[in-house]
């Protein structure tokens, strides 16, 4: 049996001290594993609490419905598969608010609503795009439902009309994009309460 330069296997260990090492080891052993074995059988009741507090088990949909969502905004998708995601997104934020016990999970949601209805005026713009677009690019304001609340509430770029004088017009292109980055943000805020990782 090897030792160190000082006579003994460990520094402040003596020879005859090692051979206590084995059983000192295997003691150990047992006691992480007793403590696992205690972990598995609470693991149920808890592994699915985020350490922030939040249920992660009854608020799966909302997020999963909030990450398809998105998910499809990001790589292109149809205004009918867009609203029919928007429905199951807006349906599992109701659901959750029905759920929620704590303040953590409370604003967590919030934020998903916000999203929800970011998504939602989002909606409308593209409705009046596809309906109302003048020359590929803009639509008169006054042809979209609450076109003047959008603006002040997304900041959206207004300009005037080439062609009728103290019409205003928008970019419903940008101003979906702007909106959708608006819901993004909301997102990433109630995703980090969820996963407990930052976005």
């Amino acid at each position: 049996m090897t030792s160190c330069d000082n006579g003994s296997a460990f520094p402040g260990t003596a020879p005859s001290d090692f051979l206590l090492l084995p059983e000192y080891v295997f003691s150990m052993l047992r006691s992480i594993l007793r403590t696992l074995i205690v972990a598995v059988a609470v693991c149920p009741m808890t592994a699915c609490t985020a350490p922030s507090g939040i249920d992660r088990a009854k608020l799966a949909g909302v997020y999963k419905a909030s990450q398809d969502l998105k998910g499809a905004t990001d790589v292109g998708v149809t205004l009918v598969r867009y609203r029919d995601l928007l429905g199951t997104f807006a349906s599992q934020v109701a659901q959750a608010r029905d759920v929620v016990s704590n303040d953590r999970e409370r604003l967590m949601v919030d934020q998903y609503a916000f999203a929800a209805e970011c998504y939602q005026d989002a909606a409308k713009v593209w409705a009046a795009k596809i309906e109302h677009e003048i020359d590929g690019r803009w639509i008169y304001l006054d042809k979209l439902a609450d076109g003047p609340l959008f603006v002040k509430k997304y900041n959206l770029q207004v300009q005037h009309s080439p062609y009728v004088t103290d019409e205003q017009i928008i970019y419903p292109e940008a101003a979906i994009q702007e909106i959708w980055h608006r819901a993004d943000q909301g997102l990433a805020l109630a995703n980090t309460a969820y996963t407990g990782k930052t976005e």
